[in-house]
């Protein structure tokens, strides 16, 4: 059983070396379309490799499309950001919205010192990886998706962006439309 420090320790490694291979892409010179790509990319092999992982050493069945969803909203989602999704909506039709608050992995990305007019590309840009961990995971179950992601800054963030507070508490949300492209029978 492993202690609740080394789980912290392993929590601020993976949090290090996440920000820091966001941060590789975004700093090289190429477009942000670009970017964005290979950060999805990137995120698509961690979701495949993460479920692989998870379903290997829970023994784990995963015997539907349902199962699949909450599989990926419960397990993978708190094993990657340490929580549970928010809000699972679905319209039963192929389509699948995930709401999830306070990312932890974007808490100390945007400080007062860094936040300026490309602040809101580059979260939209890192949303890309997290795309890209649902596209992987259900992939990993040979569902193939399209991941939109949104994101609504709170008030404190929408005037850290004008340049004004300072980013202490944030309740901004961040939404993830799932569109399957094959529904499983």
């Amino acid at each position: 059983m492993k202690s609740q420090a080394t789980n912290q320790v392993e929590d601020g490694f993976f949090h290090l070396l996440f920000l820091e291979t966001i941060n590789y892409i975004l700093l090289k010179r190429i477009e942000n379309k670009v970017k964005q790509t290979e950060l999805e990319e990137l995120g698509c092999r961690i979701g495949e490799r993460i479920s692989n992982h998870l379903l290997n050493n829970n023994n784990s069945r995963v015997k539907n499309l349902d199962e699949t969803i909450i599989f990926l909203a419960k397990d993978v989602w708190t094993f990657i950001f340490g929580k549970k999704i928010s809000k699972l909506q679905t319209n039963r039709k192929g389509t699948y919205i995930f709401d999830t608050e306070d990312f932890k992995f974007l808490n100390g990305v945007f400080t007062e010192k860094n936040m300026n007019c490309e602040s809101q590309a580059n979260i939209e840009l890192i949303l890309a990886i997290v795309s890209g961990v649902i596209k992987g995971t259900l992939s990993a179950f040979n569902i193939e998706c399209i991941v939109s992601a949104s994101f609504k800054p709170d008030p404190i963030i929408s005037n850290l962006l004008a340049g004004m507070l300072n980013p202490n508490t944030s309740s901004s949300s961040y939404t993830f439309t799932i569109n399957l492209l094959n529904l499983p029978s």
